[in-house]
C-alpha cells in the first residue's frame, strides 16, 4: 500500500525521426458535444476558419491528437484524459494560437474558442508573426505543421492521433545541496539523472542513468569522507508482450579512519518476460554483494553478517485454464555466502542453498467472488518447509470490495538458522511473503470514482527469519532501519485515501502503524527480546491548475532489545528515530509557455534520534538535508 511515485517529477517526450503516420479515429459529431468533449470554434476577426488544424497536446505524457475544423470553424475532441494541455490552432497564412487548458477528469465537458491573426505579409516583420509564438509550440507539433503540405484528403472533424515512425522522450534532472551525517559532519551532495523512453517501429526502448556524489566539507582522521551511487537501467520490448530489463546499481561510502573498511553495496539483475501460447513466462536473475552495510557498533547481532554475496534465480509461468480460472507455477533458487564478525573476529560460512517450488491460482466462483489459493515448498539444508496460502475477494455492491488472505508455514524439522541479508525495503512486494511463519491480512476498499478511493486494512504476521527492514532507499540514509528477528509478531494497521478536494486539487494520504515484537536473538554473547514500533505516513498533493506538487512524509521508528535474563534492569541498543520530509515541485509551464517542459523542485529532510550505530551523546542532534534542482523534458 505504497505510493509508486513520491513526487510530481515529470517525464518528457520528443518525436525524432521520419514523417508522421496518421491513424484515424471515428468521425466526431460536432453538432451536439457529448459528455467529456472539448469543443469550440476557430475564427479570424469573428469569421469562422475551415480546414484549420487544432492540436491537443498533453504536457504530462506528451500524447498528441489533432483535428481539422469544419466549414463553420467547429472542432471537437472526445475522451481526453485528465491533465494539463496545450491547445494549438494553425492554418497557413495565419499566426498560430496557443492556449493552456486544465482538465480535472476525462468526463469534463469544456468549450474553447481560438482566434487567429493573419500573418504579416512583410518578411522583415515576420518575427512578430509565426516565429513570435514558435517557442511556445512543442517540437513534435512544429514538425507536423511543416509536414502538413504532404497530408491530403483528410476529413474535417475527424480526430487523428499522430504516430511517427520513431518517437522518443527524454528527461534530464540535476540536483545539488548539502546534508549532515553523524559520521562525516556536513557534506555537499549532488546528483543527476538522464532518461530516454521511446519507440522505433515496433520496438520500444528505455534507458535511465543516475548518479549521486557526496563529499564531506572536512577531513575525518586521515581521510575525507566521500560516497557515490551509480545506477543504469535498460528496458527493451522487441515485440508486443515481450520485455527485457537489465539494471545495475553500485553504492560506496568511505568514512574510513582507524582502519575501518568502507561501506559498499551493489546489485545487478536481468528480467525477461514473454507471452508464450495463452500464458506468460517470467524469468529473473539477481546478484547482490555487500560489505559493512549492516554496520557493527556497540550492538553486534550474531545473525547479521558484515559481508554477504547472494545469487537468486526465479522463473514462473502463468496461464488461464478457463475464462474464470488462472494458475501459476514457478521455482526459486538462492545461493548465499556470508561473513560474520562476532567479538571482532571474522569468519565465513560455507555457501548455503535454498530451492523453492510454488504454485498458486485464482477461481471466480461467482460474479462477485474470487477465491485465491497457493502452496510454497522450500528445501534448505535438508529441511523442508511448506507454506499453504488461501484468500477470497468479495465485491460488495458497485463501489466496495473486501478481501482476506492467510498463509501459514509448516516446518519439517528445525527452523531455518539464518536469513536473506539483502536489504528489504518497506512497501516492496507482497504483504505476506513465503518466508514468514504466518500472515493474515484483511483489506476493505471503496472506489469513489474520478481517481478517488479509500483503503482500510489490517495485517497480523510473525516473522520466521531475521532481516533488517529499511524505510529509505537513499544509500546515505541507511541508518533508517529496524531489525526484525525470528519469532517477532508485528500487527499493522493500514489506511489510504485518495480524494479530489476540488476540480484542480488531488491528494493522496497513506498511513501505516505497527507495534509488536517478542522474538529473541543473540547479541554480545547474550540473549535479547526484540520490541519494535513504527509509523509511516505521507501526503502527496497535486495542484493541477498550477502544475504544482507537494509531498510531506513522517517516519517514526522505535526499537529496544531487553535482556531476557535480566528483565527490567535496562535495555540495550534502544532506537528511536524520526524523520520529516517536505518536497515541492513546480512545473514552469504555468509561469511561461515553453517548447520544452521545465520543472524545479526543492527537498528538505530533518531527522533526529538514536540507532544501534550511534553513540548516546548523538541522540538529540538534529540532522538536515536540503537539496534543490530542476527537471527538463523534451
Amino acid at each position: 500500500m505504497r505510493v509508486s511515485a513520491r513526487s510530481a517529477a515529470l517525464t518528457g517526450a520528443i518525436a525524432l525521426l521520419g514523417t508522421g503516420l496518421l491513424a484515424a479515429a471515428p468521425p466526431a459529431v460536432l453538432s451536439a458535444p457529448d459528455a467529456g468533449a472539448v469543443f469550440g470554434r476557430v475564427t479570424t476577426s469573428s469569421a469562422p476558419l475551415d480546414t484549420a488544424w487544432v492540436y491537443a497536446y498533453q504536457i504530462a505524457d506528451f500524447s498528441l491528437q489533432r483535428v481539422a475544423t469544419t466549414e463553420d470553424g467547429a472542432f471537437r475532441f472526445s475522451g481526453l484524459p485528465a491533465g494539463l494541455y496545450k491547445f494549438i490552432a494553425f492554418k497557413s497564412g495565419f499566426v498560430p494560437a496557443v492556449v493552456m487548458l486544465s482538465r480535472a477528469t476525462a468526463q469534463a465537458t469544456q468549450s474553447l474558442d481560438l482566434d487567429l491573426l493573419p500573418a504579416p505579409p512583410d518578411e522583415s516583420v515576420a518575427e512578430t508573426g509565426f516565429w513570435a509564438v514558435r517557442e511556445r509550440i512543442p517540437p513534435d507539433v512544429l514538425r507536423d505543421i511543416e509536414a502538413l503540405g504532404r497530408q491530403q484528403d483528410l476529413e474535417p472533424g475527424v480526430a487523428l492521433t499522430l504516430l511517427p515512425d520513431a518517437q522518443f522522450r527524454a528527461e534530464m534532472q540535476a540536483t545539488t545541496g548539502y546534508q549532515e551525517g553523524l559520521d562525516y559532519g556536513a557534506a555537499q551532495v549532488s546528483s543527476g539523472r538522464v532518461g530516454i523512453d521511446g519507440r522505433y517501429g515496433d520496438v520500444k526502448v528505455g534507458l535511465t542513468g543516475r548518479f549521486t556524489e557526496l563529499q564531506a566539507d572536512a577531513d575525518i582522521g586521515l581521510h575525507a569522507a566521500s560516497g557515490s551511487t551509480q545506477a543504469v537501467t535498460v528496458r527493451v520490448e522487441p515485440t508486443e508482450g515481450s520485455q527485457v530489463n537489465v539494471s545495475t546499481l553500485t553504492n560506496r561510502m568511505d568514512t574510513s579512519h582507524d582502519g575501518e573498511a568502507p561501506v559498499d553495496f551493489e546489485s545487478h539483475s536481468v528480467r525477461w518476460s514473454q507471452n508464450i501460447g495463452s500464458g506468460r513466462s517470467d524469468f529473473t536473475a539477481h546478484y547482490v554483494s555487500e560489505s559493512n552495510f549492516h554496520r557493527q557498533g556497540a550492538f553486534v547481532p550474531a545473525e547479521i553478517p558484515v559481508a554477504s554475496r547472494a545469487l537468486r534465480v526465479e522463473g514462473s509461468y502463468t496461464t488461464p485454464v478457463s475464462d474464470r480460472t488462472t494458475i501459476q507455477a514457478g521455482f526459486r533458487y538462492r545461493e548465499m555466502e556470508s561473513e560474520y564478525a562476532p567479538s571482532r573476529r571474522s569468519f565465513s560460512l560455507l555457501p548455503e542453498e535454498r530451492v523453492e517450488i510454488f504454485g498458486r491460482g485464482g477461481v471466480q466462483v461467482k460474479p462477485a467472488v474470487v477465491v485465491e489459493y497457493g502452496l510454497y515448498s522450500t528445501l534448505r539444508d535438508g529441511t523442508l518447509s511448506l507454506v499453504p496460502q488461501g484468500g477470497v475477494v468479495f465485491r460488495l455492491g458497485e463501489h466496495w470490495q473486501a478481501s482476506a488472505l492467510a498463509s501459514h508455514r509448516i516446518d519439517d524439522g528445525e527452523t531455518f538458522g539464518v536469513t536473506d541479508f539483502t536489504p528489504i525495503f518497506y512497501g516492496d512486494g507482497e504483504v505476506c511473503q513465503s518466508g514468514e511463519a504466518y500472515c493474515y491480512q484483511v483489506l476493505l476498499t471503496r472506489n469513489l470514482g474520478d481517481d478517488q478511493s479509500l483503503t482500510l486494512g489490517a495485517v497480523d504476521r510473525e516473522f520466521g527469519e531475521t532481516l533488517r527492514l529499511y524505510f529509505n532507499r537513499d544509500f546515505f540514509n541507511r541508518l533508517e532501519s529496524l531489525f526484525l528477528v525470528r519469532g517477532d509478531r508485528v500487527p499493522e494497521l493500514q489506511f489510504g485515501l485518495t480524494r479530489r478536494l476540488s476540480p484542480d486539487i488531488l491528494t493522496r494520504i497513506e498511513s501505516n502503524l505497527a507495534s509488536g515484537g517478542g522474538g529473541v536473538l543473540l547479541a554480545n554473547n547474550r540473549t535479547y527480546e526484540n520490541q519494535v514500533q513504527y509509523l509511516v505516513t505521507s501526503m502527496d498533493t497535486r495542484f493541477e491548475q498550477t502544475a504544482t506538487g507537494l509531498y510531506v512524509a513522517f517516519h517514526h521508528l522505535q526499537q529496544a532489545f531487553e535482556n531476557v535474563n535480566r528483565r527490567g534492569i535496562r535495555s540495550l541498543s534502544e532506537t528511536e528515530l524520526e524523520r520529516l520530509q517536505f518536497r515541492v515541485t513546480q512545473n514552469l509551464s504555468f509561469l511561461r509557455n515553453l517548447a520544452a517542459d521545465w520543472a524545479v523542485h526543492v527537498n528538505l529532510e530533518l531527522s533526529r534520534g538514536s540507532t544501534p550505530d550511534l553513540e548516546p551523546e548523538d541522540v538529540d542532534e538534529l540532522r538536515k538535508r536540503l537539496t534543490g534542482g530542476f527537471v527538463v523534458s523534451f
